[in-house]
């Protein structure tokens, strides 16, 4: 299997998965549920209300992340999980923990994600700007960190302007879990607006994405869950729907991407 790429819908599909792909991850599925992963190598998962973490492949996340998500009372729930073969390059490297660590802090290279847009039927990019800031009242933006070893957890502000809903200030956490995987925790602190229409109250957004290898390191799971409480008006809610599934997308290609380009030790 290779490294998932955004197809022509800007989806991360996979090459059909080996039966043995499950194996090293703690997932609890369903016959359907287990062959459409293997088959595509991505299942996805819409709910009204709160979205259930059923696919989380990190138990111990489970309840951490019901009681968040449930915390902004959604009116939808987005759940998505890929899995796909590590990347040669980082298969039997000593240092792959760090490695993937440092990629999940490198926030600036998510400018340019682009993502398939349903409605114009086109590819566009989803982030033209992301950085570090260094406070709610002082947008000064800050260089990425980069550190010398694993960390148990740090929170950030983060500044992202996307194509839907404009420029946005995100509280998020990055944690190292003990599971060997790693966790990203986001939450909306500004008001977010499509054009002049108010969209998310601040705080009504929360997204998890957890990136877990295999018990093996052959394989890597990423998976996001995201509630949000968005108004049913005017076709709202599913444009919010429809854009934070693409952001949990795009967030899996650019992780994939990244690790995709890690050099030798």
């Amino acid at each position: 299997a290779q490294t998932p790429a955004p197809s022509a819908k800007g989806r991360l599909i996979g090459t059909p998965l080996p039966g043995n792909a499950l194996e090293g991850f703690s997932l609890i599925l369903d016959s359907t549920q287990r062959q459409s992963l293997l088959s595509n190598g991505e299942l996805t998962r819409f709910s009204k209300g709160s979205s259930p973490s059923a696919l989380c492949p990190v138990p111990d996340m489970k309840a951490v992340i019901d009681q968040t998500v449930a915390a902004v009372k959604p009116s939808i729930g987005i759940e998505s999980l890929v899995i796909m073969a590590m990347p040669a390059n980082l298969v039997d490297r000593p240092d792959r923990d760090l490695v993937m660590f440092n990629l999940l802090h490198r926030f600036r290279t998510m400018e340019g994600i682009q993502y398939w847009s349903e409605s114009r039927k086109t590819m566009r990019v989803f982030f033209t700007s992301s950085h570090l800031v260094t406070g709610v009242g002082n947008r000064t933006p800050l260089p990425d960190p980069q550190f010398a070893g694993l960390e148990a957890e740090h929170a950030y502000l983060l500044e992202q302007e996307d194509s839907s809903f404009g420029k946005n200030l995100y509280q998020i956490e990055v944690r190292s879990l003990p599971s060997g995987g790693l966790s990203l925790h986001m939450r909306n602190l500004d008001q977010v607006w499509y054009g002049i229409v108010p969209v998310l109250s601040p705080r009504s957004l929360d997204m998890h994405i957890i990136i877990q290898p295999s018990a093996d390191g052959k394989f890597i799971c990423l998976y996001g869950n995201a509630g949000v409480n968005a108004p049913r008006a005017l076709g709202l809610e599913e444009r919010a729907q429809n854009s934070y599934h693409n952001r949990i997308l795009a967030l899996f290609s650019w992780f994939a991407q990244a690790m995709a380009g890690v050099g030798p030790a």
